[in-house]
């Protein structure tokens, strides 16, 4: 399950253009040599190849995995008395779902709104820093976050100035 559910996660994280870091790294490297791409033409580019891939994935890592346990009658009642446990959704956990689809609206629709894709992302993030979702120190703590800030801006830099520099023009016609 762990490694299908690692395998799909892959997958839809290629379908979708905010879902991974190298996505939008590959945006910004196909603006630099003029290509636009937005959401949803990302999305319609992807959309083929990762639903087959969401059709052959799983049965394929079934195949290659073959888990001991494949028969789990009892994971309905156990998924539905555990949320039972848990409660109705929280103010915080209401704000959250609301903040998800927000950006959804805003990385779909920014090229017809005027936002880009990373003001969106800073607008969601102000949303749950100022609703009290998240605090300053849960931004801090995310230290992977930052490292992969880090090395994405330095990719970019260095990418750009190849691109000023002509190395990737005459690379690309050798």
């Amino acid at each position: 399950l762990v490694v299908c559910i690692g395998n799909v996660n892959d997958i839809t994280a290629a379908l979708f253009m905010t879902a991974y870091t190298g996505n939008l790294l590959a945006v910004k490297l196909a603006a630099n040599a003029g290509v636009h791409i937005t959401w949803g033409s990302w999305f319609l580019a992807a959309v083929v190849p990762c639903l087959i891939s969401l059709m052959i994935v799983p049965p394929l890592v079934l195949w290659l995995t073959k888990p001991e346990i494949r028969h789990t009658p009892d994971a309905p009642k156990l998924a539905i008395s555990e949320l039972e446990k848990m409660g109705p959704m929280a103010r915080g956990e209401w704000l959250m779902a609301v903040t998800v689809l927000l950006l959804l609206v805003l990385w779909i629709f920014g090229d017809t709104l005027g936002v880009d894709a990373t003001t969106a992302s800073f607008v969601g993030l102000s949303f749950l820093l100022l609703s009290g979702v998240l605090r300053w120190e849960d931004i801090k703590s995310e230290k992977g976050a930052w490292d992969t800030l880090i090395w994405f801006a330095a990719l970019l830099m260095m990418a750009n100035q190849l691109k000023k520099l002509g190395f990737t023009t005459w690379f690309g016609d050798l």
